[in-house]
């Protein structure tokens, strides 16, 4: 499935890059690599967390994992800066002081 997923995007944006005139493809290997290094980074941090926690409830690994997880992947894109996390980071800002005015 993830074979098939994978050459259905690249004929897609094969297809969108003709269609469009060409597509900014440095911006998208950029990002790609980013997420990549932030999923590496998640990824090690929550195989520690499972080796450490094994004598806890489950419950508790699961909450402790995935907060773990989100502050780990979400604080390496922030410190690389990445447009996606600020365009969701000026989301949150806008809805939040939208709310308090």
């Amino acid at each position: 499935n993830s074979l098939a997923t994978g050459l259905e995007m690249g004929v897609l944006l094969f297809i969108m890059r003709k269609r469009l005139n060409g597509l900014v493809g440095r911006e998208i290997l950029n990002a790609l690599w980013k997420g990549a290094i932030g999923c590496l980074l998640m990824a090690a941090t929550l195989i520690l967390w499972l080796g450490g926690s094994a004598s806890m409830p489950v419950w508790i690994i699961t909450l402790v994992g995935l907060l773990l997880g989100l502050v780990v992947y979400a604080g390496a894109l922030i410190v690389m800066r990445t447009q996606e996390i600020n365009i969701v980071i000026h989301a949150i800002l806008r809805r939040t002081l939208r709310r308090e005015a």
